[in-house]
């Protein structure tokens, strides 16, 4: 009576074989994607690829007091998009429009800017404050990252010129007072300005409330330092042009500067064209010519790669895997058409104004 009663009905068991059968498709996947993220290895977040989603820098950033230069790559922007930029400063369609035009033709300067900027009297913070072994000197300027090569260039600041090329950073001037150089910086605007909505009291210390705070800070956006926004929205359509082809070339690491730009919209511009060889210089591309592929990478083989590597670019050209890294967004994809719903991603902006900023999330 007891055997009877303790089997199991029809229903009961489809139901287990079921629950069985989505377990052992749960157990393949994990499987999977362990694997995936293993051959992906130390290329996710190396000093090379900053493919790290906005989310996850500012989860990080908080591990660090939001100084994101203390995070393993300098290369990071600070997690702001073009629509954050737009609403702390009020910028228009108009203008966000023109800094789009600037970004594909190259143009780094926002117009009607001196250099070096001073915020028209109303100067940044001393860059002390952002790090204590950084110059104290008061009234810091502003420059762009240019893109001269390094008289000798090392692998580190070979990758920052690459990465980085027409973005806004905070200079002292004690080589225009007329006093050595300190070498104690310099910072990127956007980690300080990150770095102050952290704590608005290095600007405002005897503000009466944090509304009144917020409010001269979005102020301070939309006036004098206004131009620095235009500066960071510029650089931010750049940046997003060369992750682009970058996760192509992690695709297939066998393009080249010319055939990397295939199937991309806007190709024709400069700043496609520009950042390709930036990317893709011939120098290291030969250095692959000949050489056998290796259809899977493994951690240590690709860490065994990078140290044989006489530059970080010859790491990332011959230790390119063919997976995509595991972060908590969907791939970017020019590519797709703006007007296809049935992508599980759609174009943060199009090489075609405007720009499109439906995303799935």
């Amino acid at each position: 009576m007891e055997d009877e009663e303790d089997e199991l009905t029809e229903k009961e068991k489809c139901y287990m074989e079921k629950k069985k059968a989505e377990w052992s498709k749960a157990k393949v996947t994990a499987g999977r994607e362990r694997k995936r993220v293993s051959a992906y290895g130390s290329g996710a977040r190396n000093g090379f690829l900053p493919l790290a989603s906005n989310r996850w820098v500012e989860s990080m950033s908080c591990a660090f007091g939001s100084r994101i230069w203390n995070l393993d790559t300098y290369n990071y922007v600070a997690p702001f998009d073009v629509r954050g930029y737009t609403l702390m400063a009020t910028v228009g369609q108009d203008e966000t429009k023109s800094c789009f035009d600037r970004a594909m033709d190259m143009v780094t300067v926002p117009p009607k800017v001196k250099f070096p900027f001073s915020g028209d009297g109303v100067s940044l913070p001393r860059m002390s404050v952002m790090d204590g072994t950084k110059c104290s000197s008061a009234d810091p300027s502003v420059s762009i990252k240019g893109p001269m090569r390094p008289q000798n260039p090392a692998p580190m600041p070979e990758l920052k010129r690459i990465w980085n090329m027409g973005k806004p950073y905070v200079k002292c001037r004690c080589v225009t007072f007329g006093r050595d150089d300190c070498g104690k910086g310099p910072a990127w605007f956007d980690h300080l300005l990150w770095f102050i909505f952290r704590d608005l009291d290095i600007l405002f210390p005897d503000a009466p409330s944090l509304k009144a705070k917020v409010w001269l800070m979005l102020g301070l956006l939309e006036g004098s330092w206004r131009p620095l926004v235009l500066w960071s929205i510029i650089f931010n359509y750049m940046r997003e042009a060369m992750m682009v082809l970058v996760k192509k070339v992690m695709t297939d690491p066998t393009l080249t500067a010319e055939t990397v730009l295939n199937e991309v919209q806007g190709a024709e511009n400069k700043m496609f064209k520009e950042v390709a060889k930036l990317l893709l210089p011939n120098k290291y591309l030969k250095k692959t010519t000949g050489k056998r592929q290796r259809p899977d990478v493994t951690a240590s083989s690709s860490k065994r790669l990078q140290e044989d590597a006489h530059t970080s670019l010859d790491a990332f050209m011959e230790s390119s895997p063919q997976s995509t890294p595991a972060t908590d967004q969907p791939e970017k994809d020019l590519t797709s058409s703006v007007n296809d719903q049935d992508s599980s991603w759609t174009a943060c902006w199009s090489p075609t104004w405007p720009p499109c900023w439906s995303r799935c999330r």
